[in-house]
């Protein structure tokens, strides 16, 4: 409970019962007071009810991606019924657009959260969302970080879901605190509130891309003679691309698919761990993969080990699935490209938000080919899918009874 936000109310909207029952339950443990809506038009009944009440929701979360009415139309009706300084507004989204800079302004977007969601970026949206200070940190509960305490405080800036949760989870087995920014607008935001040990940045951003973001903490460091490592990161490596980025101001460069020896490298030179820091921080490492089926792991941290929450989040999943994937199925049949690329971003925000990277990779390389009209390629995406979820539901059905003990 936090005095500064206790008893205030939330309006939640998200079409996702998973994601709503997540909000549910992590809003109510800093004292917030969450009322939730499945679309736009209910959110917008129980907001002009609050405002008949003189009890106005102070914060509204919104998910972008809706049936009907999107986020940022409800976001464009609330603000014709009240201004930014009464209420302020979360972005929930697993797709940052460019384009949506402009409207963000216009609107007074307050932050936007990438999805899946993590309870730390969450927790700093809010706070800062409401005006309150940020709690103290919490020690990590990681086992890697209890190993010793050389845990480095990281930013992670990168769009990508899929991305971020690999990295995130290869940092956090070094044994580090990762904060996540979702462009290169958040990242500079979150360098100015809180003191960070190194930064790793994704060169190709929505809204602000790592050069530019990168640019503007070093004309900020002109004015307090401090020096940030900064490690570019970029799927795209070309040769002269590390002497680019070093002139642009980054002191290193991995590329992507991130190999965990050469990340490994970079932060303890940048960062000047001991040796022992990094015979450990190898150990911790020696276990990590590419993209998994399910990572039971990481379900576990993001739900804080809440193992009832866990097993509520995992049955409502195996309540709402066959009717989703029935969805998707006729639509691709059907050659139908909007229904697909519906159908497949519920089912990746589904499967992402249970870690279960590979199938919801899959499924947005199904919703990208809608996007595009490319019909012609559905039947072999939608098997790849297929067959990657075979091979997930018997990893969550043996996962319900014990909430992945």
């Amino acid at each position: 409970m936090h005095r500064d936000i206790a008893s205030k109310r939330v309006l939640v909207v998200d079409d996702n019962e998973v994601n709503r029952h997540l909000l549910m339950r992590l809003l109510p443990d800093w004292g917030l007071e969450p009322v939730c809506a499945s679309d736009g038009f209910e959110a917008l009944e129980l907001f002009q009810q609050s405002q008949a009440d003189v009890n106005l929701f102070p914060l509204v979360l919104l998910d972008q991606n809706m049936p009907r009415m999107d986020g940022y139309a409800v976001a464009e009706r609330i603000r014709k019924l009240a201004p930014m300084e009464k209420v302020a507004i979360l972005i929930l989204t697993s797709a940052p657009n460019l384009d949506d800079q402009a409207r963000d302004q216009r609107l007074g977007i307050a932050r936007k959260i990438a999805k899946p969601l993590r309870r730390a970026a969450l927790q700093d949206a809010v706070f800062q969302a409401l005006g309150a200070p940020p709690p103290p940190e919490k020690e990590s509960s990681h086992p890697a970080a209890e190993a010793n305490g050389n845990g480095l405080r990281l930013l992670l800036a990168e769009d990508n879901s899929v991305n971020q949760t690999l990295a995130i989870r290869v940092l956090e087995k070094l044994g580090h605190h990762v904060a996540l920014a979702v462009n290169g607008v958040e990242a500079i935001e979150m360098f100015r509130r809180k003191p960070f040990d190194l930064v790793l940045m994704d060169i190709q951003m929505p809204v602000m891309g790592g050069v530019e973001a990168t640019r503007r903490i070093r004309e900020a460091e002109l004015n307090t003679g401090t020096h940030i490592p900064i490690i570019a990161m970029t799927a795209h490596a070309m040769a002269g691309d590390e002497e680019k980025y070093l002139q642009a101001g980054m002191d290193g460069y991995v590329s992507k698919p991130i190999q965990v020896n050469l990340l490994r490298a970079q932060i303890d030179r940048l960062t000047k761990k001991t040796e022992l820091g990094r015979e450990n921080s190898a150990r911790r490492a020696d276990n990590d993969s590419p993209v998994s089926t399910f990572d039971h792991q990481e379900l576990l941290e993001r739900v804080e080990n809440d193992r009832e929450l866990l097993n509520d989040l995992l049955k409502i999943f195996k309540e709402e699935f066959p009717r989703q994937l029935l969805s998707l199925r006729e639509a691709v049949e059907a050659a139908d490209g909007n229904r697909v690329a519906a159908a497949a971003h519920t089912m990746r925000g589904m499967l992402s938000n249970l870690a279960a990277t590979r199938a919801a990779a899959t499924a947005a390389r199904l919703e990208q080919l809608a996007r595009r009209g490319e019909t012609s390629a559905f039947g072999e995406a939608y098997a790849a899918f297929e067959s990657d979820v075979r091979e997930l539901l018997p990893q969550l059905d043996a996962c319900v009874p014990e909430a992945c003990k």
